[in-house]
């Protein structure tokens, strides 16, 4: 598995390439969700675009990054899910978990979305 990571305004965005299977070498993930968390970023999307298989473990990593992120009062949107990804999630009923969007753009349009209706009920 190969993951970078990158900033679209104050998103962080973790794209992930290859087989999420491995909870040892996946950590770095979670590691980098908590510095920054620490430095107060709460919006994040990760890319599973080039994910060809999860197991167990890459599902454990996932649901931990979501409860960091929403423990920290943070968002988290899976983006771009293969069909694989996402028939294993539907199956797993993980779906209704996550908030799931079909790509980057309309992942950052929900977080736009989202800022629109909080400043709107202040």
């Amino acid at each position: 598995m190969i993951w970078e990571k990158n900033y679209i305004k104050d998103i962080v965005a973790l794209s992930i390439e290859g087989e999420l299977v491995n909870a040892i070498s996946d950590k770095g993930i979670l590691e980098t969700v908590q510095v920054e968390l620490d430095i107060k970023y709460k919006k994040f999307i990760i890319d599973l675009q080039n994910v060809n298989y999860i197991n167990s473990a890459g599902i454990n990593l996932l649901l931990a990054v979501f409860t960091k992120i929403r423990n920290s009062e943070g968002e988290l949107v899976l983006s771009s899910l293969s069909t694989k990804v996402n028939n294993l999630l539907v199956i797993t009923k993980l779906n209704s978990i996550f908030n799931i969007r079909k790509t980057i753009t309309d992942s950052i349009l929900f977080f736009k979305d989202m800022e629109e209706v909080e400043s709107t009920t202040l």
